[in-house]
């Protein structure tokens, strides 16, 4: 079974922008050119490569607001992160994972002055027992933030 889902992280809620920032940031997303990743946990060739939280950390930094996670069954019924299964990838745990962007979603270049959402694509290819865990997961970890379903 494989749900995609896309989730905003909010970095300030509404209520907290400034009038100049409601101002830059009130049209639809389709609006804005959006700095993003792919293969994000990926430190090497996409193929047979290192998966680690740095590509995270790394892409967050480099003022990406656009993130994908790739979720599977690992072991003991745990979601991981990693390429896919027909890939000699390693896998780590979403909750690291989703631990780097709740630490780091504001980070990055302020060069608008503005800190914009963070927009997480969740390609979820899990068996239903973990889905429920991503979902508990996400609530979890960035509960504190304000996320929500787009």
């Amino acid at each position: 079974v494989c749900v995609c889902v896309c989730v905003c992280v909010c970095v300030l809620h509404e209520s907290m922008w400034t009038p100049h920032q409601r101002s830059i940031l009130s049209s639809p997303l389709h609006h804005y050119a959006i700095k993003s990743s792919h293969n994000t946990c990926l430190t090497g060739f996409q193929y047979m490569s290192k998966a680690s939280v740095d590509g995270f950390r790394d892409a967050l930094r480099a003022g990406c607001r656009g993130i994908e996670i790739d979720i599977f069954d690992g072991p003991a019924g745990e979601p991981v992160v990693h390429h896919g299964p027909y890939s000699m990838t390693t896998c780590i745990p979403l909750r690291s994972v989703l631990q780097v962007l709740q630490e780091h979603q504001g980070a990055g270049s302020l060069e608008h002055a503005v800190r914009t959402p963070l927009i997480v694509s969740l390609d979820i290819r899990c068996s239903p027992q973990v889905q429920e865990t991503v979902a508990d997961l996400l609530q979890e970890v960035l509960g504190g933030t304000r996320f929500r379903p787009l």
